[in-house]
């Protein structure tokens, strides 16, 4: 499982180094944060695999081709929001699989962590309820 999270973590460092994660920051220091939240190795893979396959830089086949095992590429699938997916629907949906709900909540909390939100802003704001919400909808 060590080669795995390797790999995972060269597939991100490819993907994410450059690129900003929609908070101000870089997308692969949030990719590390919560990864490095996660406790178990199939967790930490799915953390960084998540941002990999968000980018559409990689899809699913190409995760089984490079050997990463299916219960892993079932966690990357149930962690990706689908376009046009309601937020509280697709948590709904994250829920339902082990690896992915531990992911979204250490997700949810490096945002919340890392984007304190500006409560005059009502888009931060409303933003800021929702992650609190999706948080205690995964408990």
């Amino acid at each position: 499982m060590d080669d795995l999270l390797d790999k995972a973590f060269y597939l991100a460092l490819g993907v994410c180094d450059a690129q900003e994660d929609g908070l101000g920051g870089h997308s692969l220091a949030h990719s590390m944060r919560v990864a490095s939240n996660c406790h178990t190795q199939g967790q930490k893979i799915v953390a960084l695999l998540h941002a990999v396959v968000r980018k559409r830089t990689i899809d699913f086949k190409d995760l089984i081709d490079s050997g990463f095992p299916h219960d892993i590429v079932d966690a990357v699938i149930a962690s990706i929001q689908e376009v046009g997916e309601p937020y509280l629907v697709f948590l709904q949906r994250v829920k339902q699989n082990p690896l992915s709900r531990v992911v979204e909540m250490n997700n949810i909390l490096d945002i919340l962590d890392y984007k304190i939100p500006n409560e005059s802003a009502s888009s931060d704001s409303k933003r800021y309820h929702e992650y609190i919400q999706g948080l205690h909808l995964l408990i």
